[in-house]
């Protein structure tokens, strides 16, 4: 059996003043992200911790990364990174860029150290348009969408789903996630994935650390949608669906409401009213 050589990873990102810049054989530099102005990172990786993406993302553009782990000895160095990856399906892992297009766990791992000095809450906070031009940002207990505001800080309602809408013979599955707090409502929308994974990799839980066993199987829980119908289009936000699972965390995190002080929700239309 012929096994596949693993590639270098290839690229650089420097600190150029108070930009970090990414330098790729072959393409122009591009500023991923200006430490002087509100940023945010999220970090991704498949459910082996071997291939990773980091996001950043402002009110301007998102910009991707990728990571390649190359080695155990990248992998050990790398914990720092990896201990913050939210789970995506293998193929999201490696992003829209050429194969080569990697930079080393290692050197990742350094330039999250640098830009969590000049922003140390960067992590927590996502910016993105929704498909429409809505704006949506996460700011560590704050979450605003096209104008509605949801302080994660206090109780509220959320779930996961999926649901169809065919336009003439095409047919599209959706996940979604519904919030309601004190009366305000919405639904994150993005296309299904069409890899999904809801359990660990055989030989998965041999090659992980215990932490990362559990991060994953938390992720995989997240990840997990129960068919439901449309929700209302006036609701909708379409969103990167790689930023699906990072905001359902942050809602997870959130206290639950009671359900003593709402009206029954109807089980095909989490978006309904009694």
């Amino acid at each position: 059996m012929q096994t596949q050589k693993r590639r270098r990873p290839r690229g650089a990102i420097t600190l150029e003043g108070s930009s970090l810049v990414r330098h790729e054989p072959g393409a122009p530099s591009a500023v991923l992200a200006e430490l002087r102005a509100p940023f945010g990172i999220t970090v991704l990786a498949n459910h082996m911790r071997s291939e990773a993406l980091l996001a950043f993302t402002t009110a301007e553009q998102t910009r991707y990364q990728r990571v390649r782990v190359g080695n155990p000895a990248d992998a050990a160095a790398a914990r720092h990174l990896l201990g913050r990856a939210i789970t995506v399906p293998d193929a999201d892992a490696l992003g829209a860029q050429g194969v080569e297009a990697a930079l080393s766990a290692t050197h990742a791992t350094e330039m999250l150290q640098v830009a969590e000095c000049y922003a140390p809450s960067a992590l927590q906070r996502i910016y993105l348009t929704g498909s429409r031009g809505e704006v949506l940002v996460l700011d560590g207990t704050e979450l605003k969408i096209d104008g509605r505001t949801f302080d994660l800080s206090l109780p509220l309602e959320w779930r996961g789903f999926m649901f169809h809408e065919a336009v003439g013979p095409i047919a599209t599955l959706y996940q979604a996630t519904w919030i309601r707090q004190a009366g305000i409502e919405a639904v994150l929308v993005a296309p299904m994935p069409a890899e999904i994974t809801t359990t660990l990799p055989p030989g998965a839980a041999a090659d992980m650390k215990a932490a990362e066993q559990r991060a994953v199987l938390r992720d995989l829980k997240l990840m997990q949608s129960t068919p439901d119908s449309a929700p209302p289009h006036e609701l909708r936000i379409g969103v990167e669906r790689l930023f699906m699972l990072p905001l359902r965390q942050a809602l997870d995190r959130a206290p639950r409401a009671s359900r003593a002080g709402f009206p029954p929700v109807r089980a095909l239309n989490p978006s309904a009213r009694d």
